[in-house]
């Protein structure tokens, strides 16, 4: 591999700020700080330390990192329930969803990230996941995997009979929550899954490819009204105090 250096010696000395006084030296972060991460994304500045960028993460992994405990499969089994994205009286739900904000607040301090990422809360019920037990020894768990082949809207008689949420039914509590919670200096990095996620979720990915040729209206009707949600929830989360930054 061509190289610009002369030895290794030479670009060992042009990377170290302790031999080469032309590279800054990198600042101690001891406190969230994203005004930095903003000016880093938006090549403001050159200036470190680098902002160290984890948009989602496993309750597992969440849990081992910061020591909390967590019912990471229990947690699939009831958010999968496609009656649980409708049904706010679902006292279990609500309580694993606290649950799982203050695990990200905790996984973000842990790291040192300058922002927690959280996700609105859209009354829309999917598709059901399939769940299965996959992995070996300590990796074992319960994972969800999607329905690739048919979804919960696969004709123009399922579109009419599906209730599709009104846009005051859109939740941004996990970020009020947030808000209330963070240190100093970080900001919410929220997190929208996206348009065509939701799409394939919803028809499951087989029966969208036929779709696109037998009945391409079907799909616009679904795009209008996921594109309708999209705007009115991201336009929203931008512009509340404690948003740092969209993920879309």
């Amino acid at each position: 591999m061509a190289s610009n250096f002369d030895s290794e010696e030479d670009e060992v000395y042009l990377s170290d700020p302790a031999r080469n006084p032309n590279v800054p030296k990198t600042p101690s972060k001891d406190r969230p700080d994203f005004e930095h991460l903003r000016r880093v994304l938006m090549r403001e500045t050159t200036d470190g330390p680098v902002p160290f960028l984890e948009l989602a993460a496993d309750p597992e992994i969440m849990s081992e990192v910061t020591g909390v405990s967590f019912p990471a499969e229990r947690a699939r089994q009831i958010f999968e329930d496609p009656t649980s994205a409708v049904d706010g009286s679902d006292a279990e739900a609500a309580e694993l969803g606290i649950a799982l904000m203050n695990l990200s607040l905790e996984f973000s301090k842990a790291l040192g990230l300058d922002y927690v990422t959280m996700i609105p809360i859209v009354p829309m019920a999917k598709t059901r996941a399939q769940l299965a037990r996959t992995g070996r020894g300590r990796e074992e768990t319960l994972r969800t995997w999607q329905d690739l082949h048919e979804g919960i809207i696969t004709s123009r008689e399922e579109y009419e009979a599906y209730r599709w949420p009104a846009l005051e039914e859109v939740s941004f509590f996990p970020i009020d929550y947030a808000a209330e919670r963070m240190p100093e200096g970080m900001e919410v990095m929220f997190l929208y899954v996206g348009i065509f996620e939701d799409l394939k979720q919803l028809m499951g990915f087989e029966t969208l490819a036929y779709a696109t040729a037998d009945d391409p209206e079907l799909i616009d009707d679904i795009l209008e009204q996921l594109t309708r949600i999209a705007e009115y929830t991201v336009g929203l989360a931008a512009a509340h105090p404690a948003t740092g930054a969209v993920f879309y």
